[in-house]
């Protein structure tokens, strides 16, 4: 069944094409928008087609998260507190994050997938594709 799944993205662009292959990999059996900065992230997922909510401040963040709505919502390794912010802004049934930084996310409360901090932010990213039973396509 295809779902509507938010992936929020909050880093550069280098971690955007890093991770771009999660991305693609899910938007084939799935309804995929990305939140991420107005940069050259926003540029790069748009010029694959993807829908992209591209916002401008911390505030617009909040604002924009709060309208929008998804059976699944996941925000990808490394989360930080802006990154927890749109998540728990989010209209979701199902809202994931990793537990990279205990001291943030003990208060979160949503499903916590575990991290690596010696695996690349890839490898940790791929957790997303475990969780919707999604195997990895290395090519």
């Amino acid at each position: 069944m295809r779902q509507n799944i938010s992936l929020i993205f909050l880093q550069g662009l280098g971690n955007s094409i890093n991770n771009f292959p999660i991305y693609w990999q899910l938007a084939e059996k799935h309804n995929v928008s990305v939140v991420t900065f107005n940069n050259g992230s926003a540029k790069f997922y748009r010029s694959f087609g993807a829908n992209v909510e591209a916002i401008n401040s911390l505030g617009e963040l909040y604002l924009k998260c709060r309208k929008l709505k998804s059976d699944v919502s996941f925000s990808l390794f490394p989360n930080w507190k802006r990154e927890l912010l749109a998540l728990n802004s989010l209209q979701s049934s199902r809202k994931y994050h990793f537990s990279s930084k205990p001291w943030l996310t003990h208060l979160f409360m949503g499903n916590k997938i575990p991290s690596d901090p010696n695996r690349h932010d890839f490898e940790n990213n791929l957790a997303i594709l475990q969780e919707l039973e999604i195997q990895h396509n290395s090519s």
